[in-house]
């Protein structure tokens, strides 16, 4: 077995195809790979390769047509997606990638969202469209770059690495039963400003992350990721940097992975008694104070079956999973005030079981229609055990969206 390198990976794909090309910069270390789109391997029709004024040789793609290509992608990460082409008309053009278009399961992978093609005065003006964090793995993709709207002449595609992805060091499995629990990773947000760089990364971009979310992801910015009082704070602000919203999204990917496990979590607060008058006296015993509080929970484990199936436009969904309700036994409440008694209830819980299905109609790449039924089982076993802070009940939901 021969193990090639990401040079000679690019050299291979290069040979006998003019219309790829491999670069990395020396200072950066910068991973960057082009595509030229006269070199495509199919279209979805008859396509019309030209020359435009500008000695530029591009390919004109009809509305709602696509163009496939294989990416030879060296270094796994997120990466700048830059598409060159111009629009064919004044009506408003889109175009957008997908990855892995030869899977099993029946799946479309968008990878960029939808890309607005700026619209010129000029014909035949080419611009680029460009979103920021596509992820990539390394090795060969086979992609379709989408036109919707209208007709399109394209140049070529590039992607620039932006932040390469690596393995995680550290690797955690825990078994998931047992009375005796140690703590193995944890985080309590109590230093610095900015969330801890040896525990956390940040993601990036704004490629849509799968379903369109319109927020750019950004990295190190106080106003969407910071630390305050013991809290880790995450912010949405609308159209802080041109984008229409910006937001953070951490991960513990390449730092530290989990298999299984408990994942306990502490909340804090600040309780604020009302006492009546003729009830004062006890404040004198030092009870009923206002203050701070905490409580700990330790959030069940459950395991979940799901299956999706696409055909044409319709993907069918369904899902089952159960949830371990019989371990959690008690909230419990503890006080900073040392004179007042922890806040106990007790629980006796049975495990559940949660059954959907549903249905998603790919109406265009802006718009997916959905509906769904579940029935959820309650965890509380009989009504000697409900209570008004937690009723319960099984229920049967209906949902429908887009």
């Amino acid at each position: 077995m021969k193990t090639l390198s990401a040079n000679a990976l690019c050299a291979i794909l290069m040979i006998g195809t003019a219309g790829f090309s491999c670069n990395r910069s020396s200072e950066s270390g910068s991973e960057e790979v082009r595509v030229e789109m006269e070199n495509h391997i199919e279209s979805s029709s008859e396509v019309e390769t030209v020359t435009l004024g500008s000695g530029d040789q591009v390919i004109k793609v009809p509305g709602d047509g696509w163009l496939s290509i294989d990416v030879p992608i060296l270094v796994p990460g997120r990466y700048k997606t830059e598409v060159r082409l111009a629009a064919g008309s004044e009506v408003p053009v889109t175009c957008w990638l997908e990855d892995y278009i030869d899977n099993k399961d029946g799946r479309a992978y968008n990878v960029t969202g939808s890309m607005e093609i700026p619209v010129s005065d000029q014909k035949d003006q080419l611009s680029i469209a460009h979103v920021d964090g596509t992820p990539l793995n390394s090795g060969i993709h086979k992609m379709k770059l989408h036109i919707q709207g209208g007709e399109a002449s394209v140049d070529w595609i590039n992607f620039t690495l932006l932040k390469e992805h690596k393995g995680s060091p550290e690797k955690l499995t825990q078994k998931t039963e047992g009375d005796k629990w140690v703590v193995v990773w944890s985080d309590e947000f109590e230093e610095g400003d900015l969330p801890d760089p040896e525990k956390w990364i940040y993601d990036i971009g704004d490629w849509g992350w799968g379903n369109n979310e319109l927020q750019y992801y950004t990295e190190g910015r106080k106003e969407n990721a910071r630390i305050e009082n013991g809290n880790l704070i995450i912010e949405a602000h609308k159209n802080p940097n041109g984008e229409k919203w910006t937001s953070a999204r951490l991960t513990t990917r390449g730092k530290t992975s989990f298999v299984y496990g408990r994942i306990e979590m502490k909340a804090k607060g600040e309780v604020d008694f009302t006492v009546p008058d003729q009830l004062g006296f006890l404040t004198g015993t030092g009870l009923f104070m206002d203050g701070d509080i905490e409580a700990t929970v330790n959030l069940p484990a459950s395991f979940s079956f799901s299956l999706a199936h696409r055909v044409s436009k319709f993907t069918w969904l369904a899902d089952v999973t159960w949830t371990g309700w019989s371990s959690f036994e008690e909230l419990r409440i503890k006080y900073d005030n040392p004179a007042q008694p922890d806040s106990v209830t007790t629980y006796d819980w049975e495990d559940t079981m949660r059954y959907s299905v549903g249905l998603d109609y790919l109406l265009s790449n802006r718009w997916v229609l959905r509906t769904g039924l579940a029935y959820d089982e309650t965890p509380v076993p009989d009504k000697e055990r409900r209570t008004p802070r937690l009723p319960g009940n099984d229920r049967t939901c209906v949902d429908t969206d887009s």
